[in-house]
C-alpha cells in the first residue's frame, strides 16, 4: 500500500504485509510468510544538483505562507545563504541564522519564540544535521508548545506538525529523511533523542553542489557518520526478531533497508577519501550526497546500534563532534559484533574492494573490521578515546549510561552487558 496524501501519517508509510495464516498450510507452519514490516521516509525527496530551486515550488504546493530558515552564521553568510535568498526572491520569509553545531533545547526553544512571534507556517532546516534538527524540534514546540525534553525518547509527539523541509549542506548526517531530532538538555546535563514519525520532513531537498564548500575536516566527520549510519543499518538486528506488539520506530533490519545500507557502504567506501582531500570533486561530492541520503533512508527505519548509542554518553565528556565520535568508536564495536553478523562484514570487505577468496565468513568478516579502520585513519578521524580526552577511569560510568539507552542497544545484532561494553570502550581507549 503506497499512499501519498500530505492529510495523515499514512503518507510516510509503505507495508509490505504477508499474510501467514492464509499460507500457513504451503509453508508448513514457517513463520517467514509472517515477517511483516513497515518502511517510512519523508514526504518528498528531491535530489540532484541545482535542486534547490524547487524549493518556490515546494513552498506553493505545501500552501506554505511565511517560512522560517533554520540555520548557523557560517551557512548564513556564505554563498549558500545568498542563494537561497536568490531563490526565495518574492517570498515573505524569516531567516534565522542562531543555530549552533551541538545545539541544545535552549536553542529549539528559541527558535520556536521567534518562529511563533513572527507568525511563520513552516520551518526550513538548512545546514548540516544540527539545523535540521532544530528546525524539527522548533516545528514541535510550535505546534504543540512545551520543551523539547518533553518530547526525548519514541512516539511522544502527538500529531503532525507545521510543514518541514530539510536541506542539507553536508554528506552525513541523513536527518533529512529520518524520524529523529538530536539536542543537549543542557539542565540535566544529556543528550536526548525526539524519535517520531511525526517530525519526517515533509520534503527533503538533496543538492550536492550544496556540499562543495565543505571543509576537509567537516568532509570527513560528517562522511564517516554516514558510514556508521549504514553500517550499524545493515548489521542491525532483523525485524523478524523484535517484539510484534511494540510499536519501535526504529523496527530493525529488513530486506529493503539492507539494500540500501549495502549500496551506501559501497558509495562511500569508493568516494570519501576522494571528497575529503579532493574537495571541489563534483562525482565525489555528488556520490557522497547520495550515500548520506540513501543511508538515512535506511537507519531511519531499521535503527542503529551500540556506536550511536555510546556517542551520547560520550559527547558529555567531550568537545568531539558526534562525526568524531561515531568514526573513532564505528572500527571496535563492529570487530564486536563480527561474531553475531560475519556474512554482513565479509559483504563489507568486498564493498570496500577487499579479496576474501578462500577466506572463512570470520576471517573475512576481519577484513571488513579492518577497511573501516584503515578508512578512519587515512581520513584524520580520532582512533583512540584518550586522544579526544576521555579518562580511562570514566569507562564504566559511559558503559552504565549507555546500557539504558534502550531505543539503541536494542538494534544492536549482539546482546551486550554492562561489562561488554566497558570490554569494547577499554579496546577503544
Amino acid at each position: 500500500m503506497v499512499t501519498n496524501s500530505q492529510e495523515s501519517l499514512s503518507e510516510h508509510n509503505l507495508a509490505f504485509i504477508a499474510c501467514g495464516d492464509k499460507y500457513k498450510n504451503y509453508i508448513g507452519g514457517c513463520s517467514i510468510m509472517r515477517n511483516v514490516w513497515k518502511y517510512s521516509i519523508a514526504g518528498q525527496v528531491i535530489f540532484g544538483p541545482d535542486t534547490l530551486t524547487e524549493l518556490p515550488s515546494c513552498l506553493k504546493k505545501l500552501k506554505v505562507n511565511k517560512p522560517f530558515i533554520v540555520t548557523d552564521k557560517n551557512i548564513g553568510g556564505s554563498r549558500i545563504g545568498l542563494r537561497i535568498k536568490e531563490v526565495l526572491a518574492g517570498f515573505d520569509y524569516v531567516f534565522w541564522d542562531n543555530g549552533i553545531p551541538e545545539p541544545t533545547t535552549a536553542t529549539a526553544i528559541a527558535a520556536a519564540a521567534v518562529l511563533k512571534e513572527q507568525g511563520c507556517d513552516a520551518t526550513i532546516g538548512l545546514g548540516g544535521g544540527s539545523s535540521i534538527d532544530v528546525a524539527k524540534a522548533a516545528a514541535i514546540l510550535a505546534t504543540f508548545g512545551g520543551n523539547p525534553a518533553d518530547y526525548f525518547d519514541e512516539n511522544k509527539v502527538p500529531g503532525r506538525t507545521i510543514p518541514i523541509i530539510a536541506i542539507p549542506t553536508t554528506a552525513g548526517t541523513g536527518s533529512e529523511v529520518t524520524p529523529v531530532s538530536v539536542l543537549e538538555d543542557e539542565e540535566r546535563g544529556l543528550k536526548g533523542g525526539i524519535t517520531d514519525n511525526n517530525i519526517r520532513p515533509w520534503v527533503a531537498i538533496v543538492d550536492p553542489l550544496l556540499t562543495l564548500s565543505m571543509p576537509p575536516r567537516v568532509t570527513a566527520e560528517t562522511g564517516i557518520d554516514a558510514l556508521g549510519h549504514a553500517v550499524e543499518s545493515y548489521i542491525a538486528v532483523s525485524s523478524k526478531y523484535l517484539p510484534p506488539d511494540k510499536d519501535y520506530i526504529f523496527g530493525g533490519s529488513t530486506e529493503l533497508t539492507e539494500v540500501l545500507a549495502e549500496k551506501a557502504i559501497g558509495l562511500i567506501a569508493g568516494n570519501l577519501r576522494l571528497a575529503v582531500f579532493q574537495g571541489q570533486n563534483e562525482e565525489a561530492r555528488y556520490n557522497m550526497s547520495l550515500a548520506s541520503l540513501i543511508a538515512g533512508m535506511a537507519f531511519g527505519n531499521s535503527g542503529l546500534g551500540l556506536v550511536h548509542a555510546f556517542s551520547f554518553p560520550l559527547a558529555k565528556r567531550t568537545h568531539a563532534s558526534h562525526g568524531c565520535l561515531i568514526g573513532l568508536m564505528l572500527p571496535y564495536v563492529v570487530s564486536f559484533n563480527s561474531t553475531a553478523c560475519p556474512l554482513k562484514l565479509k559483504r563489507i570487505a568486498e564493498l570496500f574492494g577487499e579479496s576474501v577468496a578462500g577466506l572463512s565468513a570470520i576471517e573475512a568478516a576481519g577484513r571488513g573490521v579492518a577497511a573501516i579502520k584503515k578508512l578512519q585513519e587515512d581520513i584524520g578521524i580520532a582512533t583512540r578515546l584518550r586522544e579526544i580526552g576521555i579518562k580511562e577511569e570514566e569507562l564504566p560510568a559511559i558503559a552504565a549510561e549507555t546500557i539504558k539507552i534502550e531505543r539503541l542497544v536494542r538494534g544492536n545484532p549482539r546482546r551486550v552487558t554492562e561489562a561488554n561494553l566497558i570490554e569494547i570502550l577499554k579496546a577503544a581507549f
